[in-house]
């Protein structure tokens, strides 16, 4: 029931099926197991090795412990709620966008961007934006074009963003910034924001 709450599509496959599990919105199919079935969850596990070595193959683990004693342990978890809600600002966001084109619950969408991020802190050129899309595509169903845009959307709205926060600071303290470059700064962003709407 979990799984269903976050918005997966669950598939149950096994000899005998009660009437209670065939009840739920589940794909039921009563036969035994065939040999390559879980082919897929073990590719998933396998790059799930091979990313946790990624992540760990220039760790010193002989000096981690010392520095893990200095660490206070109360700012991780303020920081981990900072992500979590992150995250959540970001699922949300994603589902405004999507919302034209398919109803996504933001449970569903939070575990995708969750797998974005991670995806993009052990691989290069952002592709956990481009697996998220892929993703989202299957589960819900709906074209790769469809979230492949609403990715190109979001990240536009980053930079929106950045180049707002650019342009305000960079005009009350223009001492930092060379007029040039504040110029610069304006040119694009007027001109991603006539690309958002027009």
């Amino acid at each position: 029931r979990g799984l269903l709450a976050a918005g997966a599509a669950v598939q149950l496959v096994a000899p005998t099926i009660l009437p209670e599990l065939r009840a739920l919105p589940i794909t039921c199919e009563a036969r035994a197991y065939e040999r390559g079935e879980v082919a897929g969850y073990r590719l998933a596990v396998a790059c799930t090795a091979g990313f946790l070595w990624l992540a760990a193959r220039n760790v010193q683990f002989a000096q981690l412990g010392p520095i893990l004693a200095q660490a206070r342990w109360g700012w991780l978890a303020a920081m981990a709620v900072i992500c979590v809600v992150d995250i959540g600002i970001r699922a949300l966001r994603w589902r405004i966008l999507l919302s034209q084109a398919v109803p996504a619950s933001a449970g569903a969408l939070f575990q995708l961007e969750a797998i974005g991020l991670a995806v993009n802190n052990v691989l290069f050129a952002r592709l956990g934006e481009l697996l998220r899309a892929v993703l989202a595509a299957r589960q819900l169903g709906v074209p790769l074009a469809t979230t492949l845009a609403s990715v190109v959307v979001e990240r536009t709205l980053d930079v929106v963003a950045l180049l707002t926060l650019f342009v305000t600071v960079s005009s009350f303290h223009p001492d930092l910034v060379s007029s040039p470059l504040r110029r610069t700064g304006m040119f694009v962003l007027a001109g991603v924001v006539a690309a958002l709407v027009f």
